[in-house]
Order: structure tokens, then C-alpha cells, then sequence
């Protein structure tokens, strides 16, 4: 599980993200976005893949050559930030 909470800014690439409750969290306020693409995770077997609670960017998550694959929810996008998943995976 990988969480980005209070002012943090996290980025996640070329990882796995399996049997998690939730698999990746963001729940962050602050200014300091330092990358906006998700490329290539794999999300399985996740209660929750991705739980966007606030994101404090103003461009759009992008998950390029990710792939989501048997998760109750792939993303709940809670704050409405904007996401593209043009080149995403979901099975």
C-alpha cells in the first residue's frame, strides 16, 4: 500500500500494488506536485487500486501502461480530480 498524506507528494512507477485494501491512497493538501503520471503499475486483487481523496494538482493523473485487474474498485476518484486513462488497462 502506498499512502500520500498531509503536504507529501508521492509518485509510483513500474510497481505492483496486490491484495491491499487499498492499494494506493492520496489524501494530500500542499503545493508541491513533482510528477503526474502513474506509468506502468500493476494494480490486482485490490479492495480499492486507487482512492483519490484530495490531490492538490491541477493537471490530470495519468496512469500510462498501467493495468487493473480483478479489484472490487479500480479507482474511486473522490475529489473529482481529473484523470486519464487513455492508455490504461482494465480487465
Amino acid at each position: 500500500m502506498l499512502v500520500a498524506y498531509g503536504t507529501t507528494w508521492v509518485n509510483a512507477m513500474d510497481c505492483r500494488f496486490e491484495d491491499n485494501q487499498v492499494g494506493f491512497r492520496f489524501n494530500a493538501e500542499g503545493t508541491v506536485v513533482t510528477h503526474t503520471q502513474y506509468a506502468n503499475n500493476e494494480f490486482f486483487h485490490n479492495g480499492t487500486a486507487v482512492l483519490l481523496e484530495s490531490v492538490p494538482a491541477e493537471s490530470p493523473l495519468s496512469f500510462p501502461g498501467s493495468v487493473f485487474e480483478d479489484n472490487d474498485t479500480d479507482i474511486d476518484n473522490r475529489c473529482g480530480r481529473e484523470v486519464n486513462i487513455s492508455q490504461t488497462t482494465f480487465r
